[in-house]
C-alpha cells in the first residue's frame, strides 16, 4: 500500500506513467514465487518481495531518466524471469529446454536494452558453477533462447517492409564512456550508492550466516551477489546506463536484504533494520521531491 502511495504522487507530479508500476508489482509477484518455490527463506517470509517493490520505489521513482525507468523495471522483470527458469535447472543435465526458456528472457530484455547480452558469458559461467549443469547442448540451447527473439523480430520487419532491418535492429546499441558521470543525475547517482551499501549490508551477512542454509540456497545466494557485483562494475563501465545496471542490483539486494531481515533478531541487526526503513523512506521522499 505504501508502495501504490509514492507511485500515486509521483503520477500526480507527472513523473512516472502507470506501465512501470504494473511491471513493478509483476515483479514482486515474481519475487514471491521464487522465494516460494526454492526456500531462499528458511521461514514463512515476504520480506524478499517487501524489500524488491520498497528499494524499486526508492531508488528508481526518480522524475529525470524518463524512459530509463521503464526500461529498468522491464529489465527487472525479464531477469527475475531467467531467475526462475535458471534455479529450476540445479544439477538437472537434461535442461536443455527449461534453460531454453531462461535464456529467452535475457534476449527478450536485450531487445530493448543491448547491455544485458553483457550478462550472458557470466551466466554461462555459473550455469556450470552454481548450477552444475553446464554442457554444449545446454550452452546451445542458451544460445537460442538468445538468437530466437531477434529472429522474430527480424522475420517481422522483414515482412512488414521495413527499411534497414538491420540497423532498426540494433539501433539502441548505445557505448558511452566509462566513468563518464556527466550526465547522470544526482537523483540516480545517490541511488547507486545506497544500492551498493545495502549491497555491502547483504554480502556481510551472507558470508556470516550463509553456512546455515542448504547448499543448494548459498549457490541461488552467490548468484544474486555474482550479479550484483557485476552490475555494480558495470555502472562504472557504461554509466550512460546506470538505471538499468541498479535495477539489476535491487534484485540481487532485495533477495540479500530480505534474507538479513528474516533470519537476524539480534538488537544490534535490529537497529539496522530500521536504519534501513528509515533511510529508504528519506531516499524515496528526496527522489520525489527533487
Amino acid at each position: 500500500m505504501i508502495t501504490l502511495l509514492f507511485w500515486f504522487i509521483a503520477w500526480l507530479e507527472d513523473n512516472v506513467t502507470f506501465l512501470p508500476l504494473v511491471l513493478l508489482i509483476a515483479t514482486g509477484m515474481l519475487m514471491m514465487w521464487i522465494n516460494h518455490l526454492f526456500a531462499l527463506i528458511k521461514v514463512f517470509s515476504r520480506m524478499i518481495a517487501s524489500s524488491y517493490l520498497a528499494f524499486t520505489t526508492a531508488f528508481l521513482i526518480v522524475p529525470d531518466i524518463g524512459g530509463s525507468q521503464l526500461r529498468a523495471v522491464f529489465v527487472q522483470f525479464c531477469l527475475v524471469s531467467f531467475l526462475i527458469l535458471f534455479f529450476s535447472c540445479y544439477q538437472y543435465r537434461k535442461a536443455q529446454g527449461i534453460i531454453l526458456y531462461a535464456f529467452l528472457m535475457i534476449g527478450i530484455a536485450s531487445l530493448f536494452f543491448k547491455q544485458m547480452l553483457f550478462f550472458v558469458p557470466l551466466l554461462w559461467i555459473l550455469t556450470g558453477y552454481c548450477m552444475v549443469t553446464f554442457s554444449a547442448k545446454i550452452w546451445m540451447s542458451s544460445m537460442f533462447g538468445i538468437g530466437l527473439p531477434y529472429l522474430f523480430t527480424y522475420t517481422y520487419y522483414l515482412l512488414a517492409g521495413v527499411p534497414s532491418a538491420e540497423q532498426t535492429l540494433i539501433h539502441n546499441w548505445e557505448f558511452c564512456r566509462a566513468f563518464d558521470f556527466s550526465d547522470v543525475s544526482s537523483n540516480l547517482k545517490l541511488s547507486f550508492v545506497s544500492a551498493t551499501l545495502l549491497t555491502i549490508v547483504g554480502l556481510i551477512h551472507l558470508i556470516k550466516e550463509g553456512h546455515k542454509d542448504k547448499v543448494r540456497t548459498r549457490l541461488m545466494y552467490q548468484i544474486f551477489i555474482v550479479l550484483a557485483i557485476f552490475a555494480f562494475l558495470l555502472c562504472f563501465l557504461q554509466p550512460h546506463h546506470m538505471a538499468a545496471y541498479v535495477g539489476v542490483m535491487l534484485v540481487s539486494v532485495s533477495a540479500m536484504i530480505g534474507h538479513f531481515c528474516a533470519m537476524t533478531d539480534s538488537k544490534r541487526t535490529n537497529y539496522i533494520f530500521i536504519g534501513i526503513v528509515a533511510f529508504n523512506y528519506l531516499i524515496t521522499l528526496y527522489n520525489l521531491i527533487y
